[in-house]
């Protein structure tokens, strides 16, 4: 399945996924995906993380070794391209609070919001505690809370996280 825009299909699938209380989902890596992941594992939003490899033509039956030794020594399947890397995120309940999280996407390819610091300012005084922004940036992918108080620098929006 090709993805255009792979935030998008994050947002979607945990999302879902969330909706039917999946404990874990498989996204397609990528640096940019690699680097919000891991922002929300520092944040608390997820369990964990941890990168795999993917065959496509790997049934999922065979012991645990064949599969290393597979994955290993077998550089045939990078070759033609069967091995594809994925990211598999272990989402995270409160299940005594009963609330899940709504991921926005603020930012698409045809429609870039990008925030200077006066509207970050605006929205770090007079936004909702529950509401976090995610803002991609010169220095990397920060909250719009390090943007603006530790770094004082502007971005683009990805996504807004609800809880």
């Amino acid at each position: 399945m090709a993805v255009n825009h792979l935030l998008s299909d994050l947002i979607t699938r945990i999302n879902v996924a969330q909706k039917c209380y999946y404990s874990y989902i498989y996204v397609n890596a990528s640096s940019l995906l690699l680097n919000l992941i891991s922002l929300f594992y520092y944040n608390g939003v997820i369990r964990g993380y941890f990168i795999c490899p993917y065959f496509s033509n790997y049934k999922g039956r065979e012991h645990f070794t064949t599969f290393i030794q597979k994955f290993v020594y077998q550089a045939k399947y990078y070759d033609k391209g069967n091995a594809i890397l994925k990211i598999r995120v272990y989402l995270k309940y409160t299940h005594k609070l009963n609330k899940q999280l709504h991921i926005i996407s603020v930012s698409t390819p045809g429609n870039r919001q990008f925030f200077n610091l006066r509207a970050l300012s605006l929205k770090t005084n007079n936004r909702s505690r529950y509401k976090v922004m995610y803002l991609s940036t010169s220095q990397g992918i920060l909250t719009d809370d390090m943007a603006f108080i530790l770094r004082k620098i502007s971005g683009e929006g990805l996504l807004q996280l609800q809880i």
